[in-house]
């Protein structure tokens, strides 16, 4: 047999059996593998009620790995990174990685950690989490002093986090509850874990912040149990958590008095029962450029107020998607250049309005009651012009974190109908209006009467 056939059929052969590995100036680099699991003393806080763990299809992780040499105690400063947030997906029946990680050559062991759910941008020392916003779990794994091997590397995942969970008694004072809840939580909940050292270090803006915590399990009639999940933590006595949810205009009210600290421990759950005693009707007063609302995310800045501002409106923060007044040249009737709710509810009583009216679906769809403005609203609130606020609704727009500044230079959609083929525009430059097309593009603000 000819010497070059005999060569390649050698290589070929070594080549499959070594499918796992990756050869390189003929030394073999193993292929690192995975096995991953949980903590059977730290993983109580999950999904289920008996606080049960488990991943799903579709879940991800992320991995960074350290390199240094065998004998050496070296500060994560100092260690050369080798994988830098790789993600694995998890596919029901293994974990995937989207390319393979070998072991080093060059002498080094591994340190490896890992995280859930997984982050774009992330670090090992820094990874952000904030109650208001993240309902979901920190899960945490490390495996140290990996040397090469062909046995797949243990991560054993446990909890980063102290999962709190309130189970309410409405009584029959409270009519409805919504299915989340805002809570004034006197205690830590954002700020940077890390993965390395397994500390916490809290956000300083962070006191006061509400906690969002969202509904397990079914609406009971009677009953409402909320989670969330927060920093590990010692709460000194007084009040821990003060619960606040806006409902049909009404703030319901009530709170956990804490008599001696409470310690709520990474990977522990800490319940708390509370029964509504009283349904309080606070009267929630507003000024002109307030944050709306006053209690929760903020959406709105409130542009104007009245009955000692009790009542008032509210214009969203940013501007919403550009998109046509309508896809049909129709006469709808809604032409009122001042009653903007009026010209809403004249488009929402139209057959299959969401999908013929998108600058009114787009309002609908930034919140319940949010609507798009009538003629007179733009020309006073979204004007440069010498009736308009925009320049003072602008300036204090800026101090808060998201908001979009109303562009001078544009057009902005009314709710206010010219004819059957055309809406009236607005331009804050200048405040004038005229007249456009039902099926061009502009830009939108929705507005809210409270």
């Amino acid at each position: 047999m000819r010497r070059d056939i005999i060569y390649t059929l050698l290589m070929t052969s070594l080549l499959v059996s070594c499918s796992e590995e990756f050869i390189t100036n003929k030394v073999i680099n193993h292929k690192i593998n995975f096995s991953i699991g949980f903590s059977e003393e730290k993983t109580r806080l999950a999904t289920t009620e008996n606080f049960d763990t488990s991943f799903e299809v579709g879940d991800e992780i992320g991995l960074f790995i350290f390199k240094k040499r065998v004998g050496e105690e070296v500060s994560i400063e100092n260690t050369d990174i080798y994988v830098d947030n790789k993600k694995m997906t998890y596919d029901g029946d293994s974990w995937n990685l989207e390319s393979p990680i070998y072991y080093t050559n060059d002498g080094t062991i591994l340190d490896i950690y890992a995280y859930y759910p997984y982050s774009e941008g992330a670090t090992a020392t820094a990874l952000y989490y904030n109650a208001s916003t993240d309902m979901c779990d920190l899960l945490i794994a490390s495996a140290l002093n990996i040397e090469k091997g062909t046995q797949p590397v243990q991560l054993i995942f446990e909890h980063a986090l102290s999962l709190v969970q309130i189970t309410i008694d409405k009584t029959e004072k409270v009519a409805n509850f919504n299915d989340s809840l805002n809570v004034f939580f006197n205690g830590i909940i954002s700020g940077e874990y890390n993965l390395i050292n397994k500390e916490f270090t809290s956000d300083p803006n962070a006191d006061g912040v509400i906690c969002k915590m969202e509904l397990f399990g079914e609406a009971d009639p009677d009953y409402r149990t909320y989670r969330a999940w927060v920093p590990e933590q010692r709460i000194d006595s007084g009040m821990v958590l003060s619960i606040i949810q806006l409902t049909s205009g009404k703030e319901i009210l009530s709170s956990k008095d804490v008599t001696s600290p409470i310690n709520l421990l990474r990977g522990r759950v800490s319940r708390f029962n509370i029964t509504v005693k009283q349904e309080i009707e606070k009267q929630i007063r507003y000024s002109v450029y307030d944050k709306y609302p006053k209690y929760g995310e903020t959406i709105g800045i409130v542009v104007s107020t009245w009955n000692g501002g009790l009542n008032g409106k509210a214009m969203s923060i940013v501007d919403l998607e550009s998109v046509q007044w309508s896809t049909e040249n129709v006469l709808t009737g809604a032409n009122d250049v001042i009653d903007a709710i009026g010209n809403n509810m004249k488009i929402q009583s139209i057959t299959d309005w969401e999908t013929k009216y998108p600058a009114f679906k787009v309002c609908s769809d930034y919140g319940e009651g949010w609507y798009l403005p009538s003629l007179r609203e733009a020309s006073i609130f979204l004007s440069f012009g010498w009736i308009g606020n925009a320049a003072d609704i602008n300036n204090n727009l800026s101090k808060i974190e998201g908001s979009d500044q109303i562009v001078r230079r544009a057009s902005y959609l009314t709710s206010t109908e010219f004819n059957s083929d055309k809406i009236s525009k607005m331009y804050p430059d200048n405040g004038a209006n005229e007249p456009m097309w039902k099926d061009e593009e502009g830009l939108i603000r929705a507005f809210y009467e409270f």
